[in-house]
């Protein structure tokens, strides 16, 4: 045998050609392809390559016997597992100078080629064999099939190279090497009739004994290779002994799909060599398949309806179709519709969900945390209701916050609206400044939802006496007196005493409220428990002075609507920030110097309540009045500490806001309206 070298990817090649074997290739013995009866076919170097090229195809000098599929129907009916190939052929140069021979193979017809091949050298013009390859040798491929060698695929694929006298080739001679594989699958050509929205997935499962294996298809929208759990779908296609195929519908139309056939039985297993792969239509790249779009009379030459939203549903039509709801249905649309105490430890809630997906819950225990999945909502193929339990949640933690999300097909989609849990105290003899901290839309009253929220943790008596209540801050700066009482037909709700009618208060965004928990010791102790969903705005509030009394001073009680806390923050002096909580220019700051403390009958208050007694007052601080001083204008001093204050409004929690209008006697503020703003 002659020498030869491995010569992977010689840049020096540049003449090359192509033929096919007319005799098909044979496992054992060996098929020798004669490429000229007569003269020597040559190949020659790249200027002499388009005068040669035409002679080296031997189709016309040779008449194919038969195909390597019919051998093995008639030889190897049991498909065999090929352990792979051995080269031969006899070539010599046009004179003794030194000229280099390549080869490659090709198993589609010249698409591709294999990644090793072999290199030889000749300095004689004396026919001479070569032999590439050996029984082990796959020459760079994985794996071999038997439908690679048929005339319409193998090709050995001969290179002069660079600078090589011409090259004489008489015959290639060609041994496969096999041996019986016990099962087998393939994917049968991949996939065949799609359309917008379906596809035809075809396979083929064999085996050598007389039980038929049980085949699966696996597809989805990434190549799940060999790892079922990768894959997004499975297909049980029962017992199979040849070719099968399904159908399969609803498939995304902007991206590529992929499969693969396995198969099974008590010979062992088998995958298909490679993932097939197929895409449907997406004729404006929207990232919305055709068919999605003509079921709701979209405009699939119209990309930017990705982002209109046809329903006014605040989602829009690309997200409707990651939710897998309806673009053209208000009512249809990815939300949380409810979330209520199971008793005292759990949460109930119900989910508006689309079809054909896998939803998410995700929860934090901090308004300022990543909300992360603590439950799956398996996929369904229908649009509803689903329900599903926090368990435990009110006992676990104080406050927790919830959305909704969905991947489907590489996309992310998390419904930006936020519903919180808030777990507040009810001791008995206590006395507590709370806001509402949810928003329940329509039901923001004492005589709906919220009234029972608020209510829960209370105890109902039947008169003032040995009734739990709540008051709050009236327009005239007068307070009212709601209590929870039971009625002779055992119906419990807020009662005004004074009007002796069903008390009807709206508790809107930012109201602050006393909540009176009554001393005996036989009332309830349970926590009060607000759900609903988080406030996304909230009205300005209103804060007056009473101009009629000479301090021309009066109270306001307000709370904080939002999820997130609002803190006025200390950074240090001269690098704080100013007006932090929105309160100067509006509010009146008292006036400060450096050596200085603000005093009780300056600047505006902010009174905190905690444990039945005031915990903190804070004063905000106005513009200075003496050049020499530094201006603080908007921060807060604290009281207690004799320092410039830190603190936050948090949700749920109510404060009193005591707005001073004089310097020394002289009225000069006036009632402001305060904006809380989200952070």
């Amino acid at each position: 045998m002659s020498e030869y070298r491995n010569y992977g990817t010689d840049n020096r090649r540049n003449s090359c050609i192509f033929f096919s074997p007319a005799e098909p290739i044979h496992w054992t013995p060996d098929l020798k392809v004669q490429l000229q009866t007569a003269n020597h076919t040559a190949i020659g170097r790249t200027r002499r390559m388009p005068t040669q090229a035409t002679t080296l195809i031997p189709s016309d000098k040779i008449t194919p016997i038969f195909r390597i599929t019919e051998l093995l129907n008639s030889v190897c009916p049991t498909n065999p597992q090929l352990t792979v190939l051995k080269l031969q052929l006899e070539w010599a140069g046009n004179n003794s100078q030194r000229c280099e021979l390549a080869i490659e193979l090709s198993w589609n017809a010249e698409t591709n080629a294999t990644d090793t091949g072999y290199q030889d050298w000749r300095e004689t013009t004396t026919d001479t064999d070569s032999i590439f390859g050996g029984a082990t040798d796959k020459w760079g491929r994985s794996e071999w099939r038997p439908a690679d060698f048929s005339n319409a695929n193998f090709r050995v694929r001969l290179l002069a190279v660079d600078a090589t006298p011409l090259i004489h080739v008489d015959w290639i001679r060609v041994k496969v090497y096999y041996s019986l594989h016990s099962i087998y699958a393939d994917n049968d050509g991949g996939a065949s009739n799609v359309t917008d929205n379906s596809a035809v997935l075809n396979g083929r499962a064999i085996s050598t004994n007389d039980t038929p294996p049980e085949a699966f298809i696996y597809w989805g929208a990434s190549d799940g290779g060999t790892n079922k759990q990768e894959w997004d779908n499975e297909i049980a296609m029962g017992f199979q002994s040849g070719f099968f195929c399904t159908n399969v519908t609803g498939i995304a139309g902007y991206e590529t799909n992929y499969y693969r056939c396995y198969a099974t039985n008590n010979l062992g297993h088998d995958w298909a060599d490679s993932t097939a792969s197929f895409t449907m239509n997406d004729t404006d790249s929207d990232y919305m398949p055709d068919w999605w779009e003509n079921l709701y009379d979209l405009n699939i030459n119209y990309p930017n309806d990705a982002t209109n939203d046809f329903d006014n549903d605040g989602i829009n039509n690309f997200h409707e179709y990651i939710c897998g709801t309806t673009p053209t249905n208000k009512e249809s649309r990815l939300e949380i519709v409810s979330l209520n105490p199971k008793g005292n430890a759990h949460l109930d809630f119900e989910i508006r969900l689309g079809s054909g997906r896998i939803f998410r819950i995700l929860a934090a225990d901090n308004a300022y945390d990543t909300k992360t999945p603590v439950a799956n909502i398996p996929n369904q193929s229908f649009e509803g209701i689903k329900k599903w339990i926090d368990t435990n949640a009110i006992i676990e933690t104080d406050q927790r916050y919830y959305c909704l999300g969905v991947v489907y097909r590489g996309f992310h989609y998390t419904n930006i609206e936020e519903w919180a849990m808030y777990v507040q105290p009810r001791e008995p003899s206590v006395k507590y400044m709370v806001s509402v901290p949810v928003d329940l839309g329509t039901n923001n009253n004492l005589n709906s939802t919220l009234g029972k929220q608020i209510a829960h943790g209370l105890s109902a008596g039947f008169n003032t006496n040995d009734s739990d209540c709540i008051y709050y801050r009236t327009t005239n700066n007068q307070w009212a007196f709601f209590h929870w009482v039971t009625n002779a037909l055992g119906e419990t709700n807020w009662w005004d005493f004074e009007a002796d009618t069903k008390a009807d208060l709206e508790i809107t965004a930012g109201m602050g409220l006393w909540i009176v928990k009554g001393p005996s010791t036989n009332r309830p102790m349970q926590n009060c428990v607000f759900t609903g969903r988080s406030f996304v705005n909230a009205p300005a509030i209103l804060f007056r002075t009473n101009n009629v009394t000479p301090d021309g001073w009066t109270w306001t009680a307000f709370g904080w609507p939002f999820a997130k806390s609002k803190c006025h923050c200390n950074y240090g002096t001269g690098a704080t920030p100013s007006n932090q909580l929105g309160f100067a220019e509006i509010g009146y700051g008292g006036l400060t110097y450096d050596y200085t403390r603000p005093h009780a009958d300056r600047g505006d208050q902010i009174w905190v309540w905690e444990n039945n007694t005031f915990k903190n007052v804070y004063w905000l601080i106005g513009r200075k009045t003496d050049a020499t001083a530094q201006d603080y204008n908007g921060r807060w001093w604290n009281n207690r500490t004799g320092t410039f204050a830190e603190f936050s409004l948090d949700p749920g929690k109510a404060y009193f806001y005591r707005h001073h209008v004089n310097t020394n006697g002289i009225p000069s503020g006036t009632n402001f309206w305060w904006q809380p703003v989200s952070p």
